[in-house]
């Protein structure tokens, strides 16, 4: 779910990226339309005729950049990664780790270190903080420092922890090289430009993401201002920023104050954070604004909008200014998305996400956090193959329980033949996973998975 300290170092982040623009945007062309280092050398490398004030240089504007990083994130090779985390799955060592009754134990990494919630509400799940939450073993491990390990939370030590579950591709920490990224995977530069681990070099995009650097597409008329405001990137600018932003949030986040040092986002709950502002954003475009919460916590007298001049609701906020009275968008993005985080639990930004996980799930079915929380659905197993809940104890269900959940398994198998055969298909997949080419098998998996909810 969202937290406090994941959710201002995103803030902090995009509101960085605001006011960083290229050189070429901080100068006057002759002849205009020159926005990047691209359109500098197509223009046959010319000369400024001046360079813009600090008070003339445009900022990106805040929907741009979420909208350019909702793009990012949808990409299906990065979904690829960011579904690494929620994947239900063994791990090598882990009964000589945690003890042999874990040996057979199969967690998602998001269950593993956030912890499970059990509630009839299938919408929760995923981080959680304060000592009145159940935070996963992996994270308790760590907080207790059990074992011979002297852990003191600093980026090395985080860092080698994950990397001992083989999950440090999947938490925003300060050392993640990049999403996804494993210690197995080829080998990237992280050379430190002065020695410091300030600037370790993470999210390296033409190492860690080049496969994607193709998809990306550049806006149309990035060269177009709207008051002083850049609202459309050119893919130069999209890399940039995408990078840019990767590498702010892993340095700005330390995870959650009241949590283990571990025990922190992954970047499939970035992922969804993102899709979540950018569909707050795009409604205060419109005339008819956001309505959720706005009113009923009395910060507006209607739904927020910026789309009605002077009749804008957004301009009743404390501290946001209209760009005619000298307001910069960076500044309004902080204060609108600041709001009420001195006191998160009572605070508007997360209502508006508990909203907001109700409002997807009843318009399009949607439910970001079931995979995490299980149920008496089908849930994400080995590898990502579709196969019912293994009757495996995660709640101190007594053997008894599991006999019998698996007696009505092998029922129902018997009632819809079609649906046995079907699952002893995917384990014989997943079996010899090793003897198939990887492209084949996920494609496989994929078609799989269709038919199964097709037959379920």
């Amino acid at each position: 779910m969202l937290q406090k300290e994941i959710h201002l170092a995103i803030v902090k982040a995009i509101a960085f990226c605001c006011t960083n623009v290229s050189g070429e945007r901080k100068r006057v062309w002759p002849g205009g339309e020159i926005y990047d280092y691209e359109t500098w050398v197509q223009a046959g490398r010319p000369y400024p005729t001046r360079t813009l004030s600090a008070s003339e240089v445009p900022e990106v504007h805040p929907l741009a950049l979420l909208r350019c990083l909702k793009e990012f994130f949808e990409n299906p090779k990065i979904k690829e990664k960011l579904l690494k985390s929620i994947t239900r799955r063994t791990r090598e060592n882990i009964g000589m780790i945690m003890g042999q009754s874990w040996a057979d134990r199969i967690d998602s990494t998001m269950e593993f270190f956030n912890g499970t919630r059990y509630s009839e509400n299938t919408l929760e799940g995923g981080l959680t903080i304060g000592g009145g939450y159940s935070s996963g073993p992996a994270s308790n491990r760590y907080l207790n420092s059990e074992g011979s390990e002297n852990l003191v939370g600093d980026p090395e030590d985080i860092e080698n922890y994950y990397k001992r579950w083989n999950c440090e591709g999947d938490f925003v920490h300060e050392r993640n090289i990049g999403i996804g990224w494993k210690v197995g995977d080829s080998e990237v530069a992280t050379t430190r430009v002065d020695g410091s681990w300030g600037n370790f070099n993470t999210h390296n995009f033409a190492s860690v993401y080049g496969e994607i650097k193709e998809d990306i597409r550049g806006d149309v008329h990035p060269y177009l201002l709207q008051d002083n405001t850049i609202t459309n990137l050119s893919k130069i600018e999209k890399i940039t920023y995408i990078n840019m932003f990767l590498k702010k949030l892993c340095k700005g986040y330390q995870g959650e104050e009241e949590n283990s040092p571990v025990d922190r986002a992954t970047w499939y709950e970035v992922s969804e954070f993102i899709n979540f502002y950018h569909d707050i954003w795009s409604s205060f475009a419109y005339t008819q604004g956001d309505e959720e919460c706005w009113m009923s916590e009395n910060i507006t007298t209607g739904p927020l909008t910026h789309n009605l001049e002077e009749r804008s609701t957004m301009y009743e906020i404390p501290g946001v200014w209209h760009p005619s009275e000298g307001g910069k968008w960076s500044q309004n993005f902080e204060t609108i998305m600041k709001l009420g985080t001195d006191d998160w639990r009572n605070g508007i930004w997360k209502k508006k996400y508990d909203t907001y996980l109700q409002r997807i799930f009843e318009e399009d079915g949607k439910e970001i956090y079931f995979q995490i929380v299980g149920g008496v659905r089908e849930n994400l197993h080995n590898e990502g193959l579709i196969l019912q809940d293994r009757p495996y104890n995660t709640r101190g269900s007594s053997d008894e329980e599991s006999e019998e959940e698996q007696a009505q398994e092998e029922q129902a198998q018997v009632i819809n033949p079609v649906m046995g055969k079907m699952k002893t298909i995917m384990e014989l997949l997943f079996e010899n996973k090793e003897k198939i080419p990887e492209g084949l098998y996920l494609q496989l998996s994929n078609e799989m998975k269709e038919l199964y909810e097709l037959t379920s």
